[in-house]
């Protein structure tokens, strides 16, 4: 099948989408005719397997040139909205996929000047619903807020996950090595964090229930943001024993998270102004949530958005987000105390979120 993939964020960028577009990308280019569009100094770029630039092009001229052709077309964001509704135009035979968390979508952000947030918001409803044949959302919490939006629920497929079995099984078999690499005992108690500093994280929460838990654990939090270097001053004045290992690679990362006792995570709803109004920022699924339990790592996190649809008493412990600092570190605490998830659960979360079962869906669609 010939597979037109728009990604405007790849590698060695980090984040869910930039994973979600590699394992898409390194799976359908040996099955399929996988044509990658990409985004690149602001400009429109056609790139390889190996996310390497092979020339410009103009979005609607390079369409037109598959009019009426029977083909997939998978935006892995809306950072194309704007054109969704020339190109369903063109390609009206082809099967048009949109894959999102939500929150851009609740953003609605345009490059043209419309100044009310409600309007810009319509203008996502009507293009998404005029031209998605299937929207994949990762959790039936995005399916509500996208439905109260506007958007048709019968185009809406809830399609949670994506981890690469391959590395994490990989990981485990690390954990000695990857324990001894980064200088940590193999008793002592590790407590991880992988997340952008960015507000609706709420580093600083995380932060000060830190200095609640016992010195003798190790911290270790993984990512970069706005709010890395506010973090490190925390840290340094609360006397924290942790470790910032900044930007790291999905498969580093994993390795960390693997060495974990506990993986914690201390996310919040945010209302966030924009122009002309204003929106929820949460959790539309939690991709890190979701590796530490393939990888049996245990997982204390606050309430909000969708966690409650994934964690547990099997696999973690859920903490209100109107508790403090101090019943967050309580929890984690007594989360250490506990054992790892059972290794036959660790399996099935794996089974049940890997890449190769929900790209085997993609294809369902369009088969």
């Amino acid at each position: 099948m010939k597979i037109l993939f728009f990604a405007d964020k790849l590698p060695p960028e980090i984040g869910g989408m930039e994973v979600h577009a590699h394992y898409f990308i390194q799976h359908f280019y040996i099955t399929d005719e996988l044509i990658i569009i990409s985004h690149n100094n602001g400009q429109d770029v056609l790139v390889n397997s190996k996310y390497k630039v092979i020339q410009p092009i103009s979005i609607i001229d390079f369409i037109s040139t598959f009019y009426e052709e029977k083909c997939v077309v998978f935006f892995n964001s809306g950072f194309w909205i704007e054109f969704f509704v020339q190109i369903k135009q063109l390609l009206k035979k082809a099967i048009f996929i949109y894959r999102t968390g939500g929150n851009e979508i609740l953003k609605a952000p345009l490059t043209q000047n419309v100044p009310f947030h409600s309007e810009r918001q319509k203008y996502w409803v009507d293009a998404i619903n005029f031209s998605i044949d299937y929207l994949i959302s990762n959790s039936n919490f995005t399916q509500e807020r996208l439905v109260c939006l506007g958007i048709k629920k019968n185009i809406i497929k809830i399609i949670s996950g994506g981890i690469s079995l391959f590395e994490i099984e990989k990981a485990l078999e690390e954990k000695t090595q990857t324990r001894q690499k980064i200088g940590i005992p193999q008793s002592q108690k590790v407590i991880v964090c992988c997340c952008r500093f960015v507000p609706y994280k709420r580093i600083d929460f995380l932060l000060n229930s830190f200095q609640y838990i016992s010195k003798f654990h190790k911290i270790i939090m993984v990512g970069e943001g706005a709010l890395l270097v506010q973090a490190k001053t925390i840290a340094k004045e609360k006397g924290l024993n942790i470790e910032f290992l900044g930007r790291l690679s999905n498969k580093q990362t994993l390795k960390i998270i693997a060495i974990g006792n506990v993986y914690c995570q201390a996310s919040t709803d945010l209302l966030v102004s924009v122009q002309g109004g204003t929106y929820i920022h949460t959790e539309g699924m939690g991709r890190s949530l979701l590796e530490a339990m393939c990888l049996g790592v245990k997982i204390v996190v606050s309430e909000c958005g969708a966690v409650s649809e994934i964690i547990d008493n099997e696999n973690g412990a859920l903490v209100p987000l109107k508790e403090n600092e101090k019943i967050f570190a309580k929890q984690i605490e007594k989360t250490l105390l506990l054992p790892p998830i059972a290794e036959q659960k660790r399996k099935a979360y794996c089974e049940q979120y890997s890449f190769e079962r929900i790209f085997q869906q993609y294809r369902i669609f369009w088969q």
